[in-house]
């Protein structure tokens, strides 16, 4: 929000560090943030988490996409929650896919939440029809439809991995049509030129002007926030709260319109390959999620509205799923750090970015660390917030697995830098890994390692 009108001098710089720390401590009038910053002031680790949990016990919170967090993440929300409502906060969760088995988990909170509200007045519109099912190992199977898309000049493709949504970008671009293409592995400014794009080529008012037109390749990342439409979509198999907030995106503008889907399971040797629904265990296989598989036997080639959708995604999540070990003693953990350190200072401290302490995290992510996506021009930094400026426009973020691959292979390297003058340890790609209309890439890896 600040950087450009900071080098175009229409702030001064002070000015707009005053306004981000306001924001940061929720004493702005209205405050967009992570839910991890709200997680992390309830460990009260810094002086100033109590001025952030006071503000916030004076606040209204909504909470959107709220299906998006796994299990790990929600027990931590649930312990927010609790706080927030003894603190009497009044709070929203939205969603477009909640199922009517997550009410129990939210009342257990305190919260006196007997339905799940929803706009009732167009849900027996026919929204698409599903108009084939049916699996593939390599892309060149699937050219009938890729062509499809091509001569309709307009449609949306989503890939369960990265690895797969560059194969799917490789064969257009074999064809002589260059598409879009959107997933994690671009920077945070190369992320938002590309939502622009993607609203240029495919959003409302593009639609309204009848200049629609381009092919799309999403992964995950396009699932949500991202307003574009097209009426015609190809999406490899996942679990139905996913595939309806992909759906969403078909003839989305139109109260009229119904959407052409096309559901396409990825195998690997006549097995379904599921990643990212699913576990893997290093030298075995990937083992799919119980909601991918329900969600592969209850989905037909048939017409959906919104109520189809929602009774299938109400059968999928029948009951609610049952919180890891992991999760619960990380979840209690939370807790006890919140009544240990209310009243006491915490013996241990935490930087103003940290999402973790030493005995709890936000997210169940472990060994993910920050690739810088070319050299660095400048390798001494003030403090952390002045290195983490030019991480935010420069680097992306990869499990530590796929850097130590990266770094065996030569496709990545060590640099050496300095904050605050501790020499800390960066990891950076090599030219031509990264550019912006692939993000970067390793393709020397495997698709199973590509998969994040």
């Amino acid at each position: 929000k600040f950087r450009l009108a900071i080098e175009e001098k229409r702030i001064h710089f002070k000015e707009a560090q005053k306004q981000h720390e306001s924001a940061r401590q929720l004493m702005t009038p209205v405050t967009v943030c992570t839910i991890d910053h709200l997680l992390m002031s309830l460990t009260l680790t810094r002086e100033d988490h109590h001025l952030i949990a006071f503000n916030l016990a004076n606040s209204c919170l909504v909470i959107d996409e709220a299906d998006f967090y796994d299990d790990f993440t929600q027990a931590n929300i649930l312990i927010l929650l609790t706080a927030l409502h003894a603190w009497k906060v009044p709070v929203l969760l939205m969603s477009a896919s909640l199922p009517d088995s997550c009410l129990p988990l939210y009342q257990a909170t305190g919260y006196d939440v007997k339905k799940i509200y929803e706009d009732e007045s167009d849900l027996e519109r026919i929204r698409c029809n599903i108009k084939s099912i049916r699996e593939y190992e390599s892309i060149s199977e699937l050219e009938g439809l890729l062509n499809k898309c091509i001569k309709a000049r307009c449609a949306i493709i989503y890939a369960n991995t990265v690895a797969k949504a560059m194969q799917f970008y490789d064969w257009f671009c074999g064809q002589g049509v260059t598409p879009t293409l959107y997933h994690s592995r671009f920077t945070e400014p190369h992320k938002k030129e590309k939502e622009d794009i993607l609203l240029e080529k495919l959003g409302r008012k593009a639609w309204e002007e009848k200049l629609a037109e381009g092919i799309v390749i999403l992964t995950q990342i396009g699932e949500m926030s991202v307003n574009i439409s097209a009426d015609i979509m190809l999406s490899e198999l996942c679990p139905i709260d996913r595939l309806i907030q992909r759906a969403g995106r078909l003839s989305r503008f139109s109260t009229t319109g119904v959407g052409e889907l096309h559901v396409v399971i990825p195998t690997t040797n006549g097995e379904i390959y599921p990643a990212p629904y699913g576990t893997y265990k290093r030298g075995a296989s990937w083992l799919p999620s119980p909601c991918l598989v329900s969600t592969k036997d209850k989905l037909a080639v048939r017409s959906y509205s919104a109520n189809v959708f929602t009774s299938i995604l109400n059968e999928v999540y029948a009951t609610t799923s049952v919180q890891s070990t992991k999760a619960q003693t990380n979840a209690e953990n939370l807790k006890q750090l919140f009544i240990t350190n209310w009243i006491i200072g915490s013996m241990s401290t935490t930087r103003e970015d940290d999402a973790e302490t030493a005995f709890w995290r936000s997210r169940d992510i472990v060994g993910n660390d920050s690739v810088f996506i070319g050299k660095l021009e400048q390798t001494a930094f003030k403090n952390w917030s002045d290195f983490n400026a030019t991480k935010n426009d420069q680097a992306i973020e990869l499990p530590v697995y796929l850097i130590e691959k990266g770094l065996k292979i030569g496709a990545l390297y060590t640099e050496n830098v300095y904050i605050d003058e501790d020499l800390t340890k960066v990891y950076v790609a090599n030219d031509g890994l990264y550019n912006e209309d692939i993000g970067l890439t390793l393709r020397e890896l495997t698709t199973i390692d590509n998969f994040l």
